[in-house]
C-alpha cells in the first residue's frame, strides 16, 4: 500500500494517531475494514493497531494508532545495524508473524 501523506492528530490529551489518505479508487473499503477487525483481534506490543478507515471525497483516510520512532529505511541510511542489533530486531519481527499467524487470527478470518 502506498500512502500518499501523513499527519498526526491528538484525538484526547493523551492519545495520538496517524492518519493516512490513500486513493480510494485503488482500494476496497469492505476489504480494508474487514482487515481492520481482523488486526484488531490480534494483541501485539510490536503491531501497529489500525482504528479505522473512512470515505472522504476520492480518498480513503487510515486512522491507526501513533507508532513514534525511525523507520528501518531511514535508520539504514546512517549505516548498517551490527548483528546484535539485527538480531534483536528479528526476534521482534518474528514474535509477531507468530502472532498473527496464530489461531486468534485464523478464527477471526472465518
Amino acid at each position: 500500500m502506498y500512502w500518499t501523506s501523513a499527519r498526526i492528530v491528538r484525538v484526547r490529551a493523551s492519545h495520538h494517531v496517524a492518519i493516512e489518505l490513500v486513493p480510494a479508487s485503488d482500494h476496497d473499503l469492505g476489504a480494508m475494514r474487514r482487515a481492520i477487525a481482523i488486526a484488531n483481534a490480534i494483541d501485539h506490543p510490536n503491531l501497529c493497531r489500525p482504528r479505522e478507515v473512512l470515505e472522504h471525497a476520492d480518498q480513503l483516510v487510515i486512522v491507526t494508532e501513533l507508532v513514534e520512532g525511525v523507520s528501518i529505511g531511514d535508520r539504514l541510511v546512517i549505516g548498517p545495524f551490527d548483528p546484535l542489533q539485527v538480531g534483536a530486531l528479528m526476534v521482534e519481527l518474528l514474535s509477531v508473524l507468530a502472532r498473527i499467524n496464530g489461531p486468534q487470527v485464523a478464527a477471526a478470518e472465518l
